[in-house]
């Protein structure tokens, strides 16, 4: 014996029949109705809309942080700004970009680069800013003297008393202590004693407002 498989359809053609019916004989109905899908319908696609933006803009956050994305000056120092992190830089340069590293606790580094440079081809070339947050006055004199290694010297800058960590076989890095800050400004330039320049100058290292 075959048994008859029960008619799903029937029942929902009954219930559109009489939707239908009543639509028609209810104009407002119909029209509130439709308002109603509208709605809804600009709801759901705003709230895809705003969730992509969040998601998008989380992932390019993520690219940047990490030095994948290279910068304009003005992008650099808002972007700092909204991740409220503390840096050093020697200030904007012309058609340069940055890039910028902050994934390890603590530290922060600016790299300057050409404008029309592939950042994918970047090499050792580069002026680099790095700040280094201490917990401490002595932690962070401690990680100058260790960084600098043998040999080092100070040099005082000025009356804002500064210690210029430098070491004369290392000549393309030197470190920059400030009195009463617990930072540490690493700076690195592929030409000799060009770091030490830029260290002795009152005020080119500075922080970023």
């Amino acid at each position: 014996m075959v048994m008859a498989m029960p008619d799903l359809i029937a029942p929902l053609r009954r219930e559109a029949g009489i939707f239908l019916r009543y639509s028609r004989s209810r104009p407002r109905f119909g029209l509130h109705l439709a308002i109603d899908a509208i709605l809804s319908i600009v709801i759901v696609l705003a709230a895809f809309q705003f969730f992509t933006f969040i998601s998008n803009r989380e992932s390019a956050d993520s690219l940047k942080i990490s030095g994948a994305i290279a910068m304009s000056g003005g992008q650099l120092v808002s972007f700092l700004h909204h991740e409220k992190l503390s840096a050093y830089w020697v200030g904007p340069e012309t058609d340069t970009k940055y890039t910028l590293i902050a994934t390890t606790p603590g530290e922060v580094t600016i790299t300057y680069f050409p404008k029309n440079a592939d950042i994918a081809q970047l090499g050792s070339g580069s002026l680099v800013v790095q700040t280094h947050r201490r917990v401490s006055a002595s932690d962070t004199e401690a990680y100058a003297q260790d960084v600098s290694g043998l040999g080092s010297f100070l040099l005082n800058q000025g009356s804002e008393g500064n210690a210029i960590h430098y070491n004369p076989a290392t000549p393309t890095r030197v470190i920059l202590t400030f009195k009463d800050k617990l930072e540490a400004v690493t700076i690195i330039d592929p030409t000799p004693q060009a770091s030490l320049t830029l260290a002795m100058k009152p005020g080119v290292i500075r922080k970023i407002a």
